[in-house]
């Protein structure tokens, strides 16, 4: 549960692909644009020397201060229970969805969301070693072929994840320093006016 909200390698919100998702989840009540505010640590403007329609914001957002963010404000909501097990098979009656079952228990439900990520069937490569499956308490080899009785076909993406350097092999006085945008703009229309302030202790 430490993990909710985990970033990844790359841990930016928005840009030129994303952002109109992030405004979307914002207009419905979501919390990804508002956390990304206040755990940004870069915030840049793109396309600015184009018309609006390509206008953008990219933050590059503190992984754990995003994550933490989210587990707070999620914990402290009255309709939402955090249970934390293994996914094992999706229950079904009558080719309609009854629940989960999951290795701390049975769950019924009428509607099931899967946010599987990029983790199932998945190849995780660390040095020379291949990793063939799932790292986030996804059953995957099982929850894949239940999900075929629904006609619901898993692909697999090639997600280009950067490789891991050490920073001591890095020269940094040559690179080039990129800083802040001064005025830049924000992802959320919810944040409160103490929003900048970043007090911690709240995270």
């Amino acid at each position: 549960m430490d993990n909710i909200a985990h970033m990844n390698c790359n841990p930016s919100i928005g840009g030129k692909a994303k952002s109109q998702l992030v405004h979307e989840i914002n207009a419905l009540g979501g919390l990804m644009g508002l956390a990304a505010d206040f755990s940004g640590i870069h915030f840049k403007n793109l396309n600015y020397s184009r018309g609006e329609s390509v206008q953008c914001l990219r933050i590059q957002c503190d992984k754990y201060l995003y994550k933490n963010f989210i587990k707070n404000k999620l914990e402290t909501l009255d309709n939402i229970t955090i249970i934390q097990g293994t996914l094992l098979n999706i229950l079904c009656e009558s080719n309609k969805i009854k629940g989960v079952l999951t290795n701390v228990g049975i769950f019924e439900g009428k509607v099931i969301i899967l946010t599987t990520g990029t983790f199932l069937r998945s190849n995780v490569y660390i040095g020379k070693q291949n990793n063939i499956g799932s790292k986030f308490f996804l059953n995957s080899s099982s929850l894949t072929l239940n999900l075929y009785k629904f006609g619901i076909k898993s692909y697999r993406f090639k997600t280009g994840t950067p490789p891991r350097i050490s920073k001591t092999g890095i020269n940094f006085f040559k690179c080039l320093l990129q800083e802040t945008d001064r005025n830049y703009t924000f992802n959320s229309y919810l944040r409160s006016m103490d929003l900048k302030k970043r007090n911690l202790k709240n995270c």
